[in-house]
């Protein structure tokens, strides 16, 4: 299902309206309506789920089942019609915690892509989806099926999706994982974990770009040792020598992040990562991941 410029739309932007800033713990009621809008056109509703054997009844039993199976519950939600589908469809219209929401979207996802013939129509929903976050304001984005939290829309446009798509690529999945991943933290409030994500992705993508090249680098040691190692292989040219001093003690301070705040003891008191310095952490390891690339792309082999 397309979405329409409409003509309220233009003129709202024409008069500077429009969300200033991303939510990211309500849902609005119209946006819930156009998923379910939005899910109709992708797997079909109605009499397609008492198909037994239709892809509408195989995605939304698997996706409910999935969700009891992980919440512990016996029902996602109160349904008087007391089939899966009607079940989902409350679930997805009055969940109040937009995590478990953004999981139902992401299973809905996963799950219709395995079928052959909806790639078209889950790449559609995809890109809809974005588009509708955007429109309300809700601060997440799917990418590659998961969903990705937006602090910045420029950060995430020119650095972010940039990132990601680098980090695709063979032989970087390990890298990849980790980033991922340490957005996904960030996501659910697990700040510790994401910073220790974050650095061990910069490290992998290091990694990463030395065995693509079959150079040596370091068995051991963190990513001070790596980016010192590319140098010495010249990925970095001359005049890049001042911003690899500037990379070099930007990780040194992730590391130090890491190590005062993540990975060791908490003491006696419950220590706190504040979420703008998480933010932080991921901003530039992503800005250092599309540096690399840049630097790896450029080079002859």
């Amino acid at each position: 299902m397309a979405v329409t410029d409409l003509f309220s739309k233009r003129q709202k932007r024409l008069r500077g309206g429009g969300p200033d800033v991303y939510v990211y713990d309500k849902i609005p009621m119209p946006l819930r309506i156009q998923v379910l809008y939005m899910l109709d056109e992708l797997i079909g509703a109605g009499l397609e789920y008492y198909k037994p054997f239709s892809v509408c009844n195989q995605v939304v039993r698997s996706v409910v089942k999935t969700l009891r199976l992980e919440y512990g519950k016996h029902r996602i939600a109160t349904n008087p019609e007391n089939d899966d589908y009607h079940e989902l469809i409350l679930f997805l219209k009055k969940e109040e915690d937009i995590e478990r929401v953004m999981d139902a979207l992401e299973l809905l996802i996963g799950q219709t892509w395995e079928y052959s013939g909806y790639e078209e129509r889950c790449s559609d929903f995809v890109n809809d989806l974005n588009i509708r976050f955007r429109e309300h304001g809700v601060g997440f984005e799917i990418i590659g099926g998961e969903v990705i939290r937006i602090d910045s829309r420029f950060h995430h446009a020119v650095v972010v999706k940039p990132a990601i798509q680098f980090l695709n690529r063979p032989g970087f999945e390990g890298a990849q994982q980790e980033f991922i991943l340490a957005y996904e933290h960030y996501r659910h409030g697990r700040h510790k974990e994401a910073l220790n994500e974050a650095l061990k992705s910069f490290e992998s993508t290091m990694r990463a770009i030395c065995l693509a090249r079959n150079w040596e680098s370091p068995p051991s040691g963190g990513s001070r040792k790596l980016i010192v190692a590319l140098q010495g292989h010249k990925l970095f040219p001359a005049y890049y020598e001042s911003h690899l001093s500037a990379l070099t003690n930007l990780m040194e301070g992730l590391a130090t992040l890491r190590n005062k705040e993540s990975a060791h003891g908490q003491g006696a008191e419950v220590s706190h990562v504040k979420d703008d310095v998480v933010a932080y952490a991921l901003h530039m390891t992503a800005s250092a991941v599309v540096m690399l690339a840049s630097l790896h792309a450029d080079k002859p082999d």
